[in-house]
C-alpha cells in the first residue's frame, strides 16, 4: 500500500509514527508481515522525540518553581519526574490490561521509563558503591537484562508493569558505572568498538 507508506514516512519524519500506528491499530507483533511498512520500527525513535520536547518543559517548571518560591531544583525535578513515573506507569498497566495493541505505541504508557532515567541521573551523583558491589552489579543486570527475552512473553506483556524487569537491569548496569575492576562489565562495554556502535546508535 504506497500510500500507507507515504503517509507512515511522513509521520515517521515528524516524530508521531508511533500514534499513526496506534490509531490504525497496527499489531506489531502480527504473524504477517506482508503489508507493514518498512516505517514501522521507527515507533520507537518517535516517543524520543516527543519525550525531548516534553521534558524541557519539565525542566522549566523546576526553574520557575525555584525562582518564584525557592524551592531547590532538585528535589523539585525528583518530585515532577517521581509525578511522571507514577501516573505513567499506572496508566500503562491499566492500558496493558486492556488494549494492549494500542498501548504498545502510545506515548503515556512509556513516559515512565525516560522519568526512571531521569530519576536515576539525579540520584547518580549521590550512589558511591564499593567495587565489589559495582561488578556484581553489572554483571548482574547484563545477565537480567538477557534473561528478559528468554523468561517474558514480550508480545503479550509489554509495556505495563513487566518492563521494570529490563528497566531495573539496565539502572543496574548504569549504576555499576566504572568499576575500576579487570573483571567488570564496564572492562567490556568501554571497548572500542562498543563505544563506537553506541555513538552511532541513534542513526542506526
Amino acid at each position: 500500500d504506497v500510500g500507507r507508506w507515504r503517509s507512515e514516512a511522513l509521520a515517521s519524519v515528524l516524530y508521531a509514527e508511533n500514534w499513526a500506528l496506534a490509531l490504525s491499530a497496527v499489531d506489531y507483533y502480527a504473524a504477517d508481515h506482508s503489508t507493514a511498512s518498512p516505517f514501522q520500527h521507527f515507533w520507537s525513535l518517535s516517543v524520543q522525540g516527543q519525550v525531548f520536547l516534553l521534558w524541557p518543559l519539565v525542566f522549566g517548571a523546576a526553574w520557575w518553581l525555584h525562582r518564584r518560591a525557592g524551592w531547590r531544583p532538585v528535589p523539585v525535578l525528583t518530585a515532577l519526574f517521581g509525578a511522571v513515573f507514577a501516573t505513567s506507569l499506572a496508566w500503562s498497566v491499566h492500558s496493558t490490561a486492556t488494549n494492549q495493541e494500542f498501548a504498545y505505541f502510545d506515548t503515556r504508557t512509556r513516559l515512565w521509563e525516560f522519568a526512571l532515567g531521569s530519576l536515576l541521573a539525579l540520584a547518580l551523583p549521590h550512589l558511591d558503591l564499593p567495587r565489589a558491589a559495582r561488578v556484581v552489579l553489572g554483571w548482574a543486570g547484563m545477565l537480567s537484562m538477557v534473561s528478559v527475552g528468554v523468561l517474558v512473553d514480550v508480545q503479550g506483556a509489554f509495556p505495563g508493569w513487566i518492563a521494570l524487569w529490563p528497566l531495573a537491569s539496565a539502572a543496574a548496569i548504569v549504576v555499576a558505572g566504572r568499576s575500576g575492576s579487570p573483571l567488570g562489565l564496564d572492562r567490556i562495554l568501554a571497548s572500542r568498538p562498543l563505544v563506537r556502535l553506541g555513538d552511532s546508535a541513534y542513526a542506526l
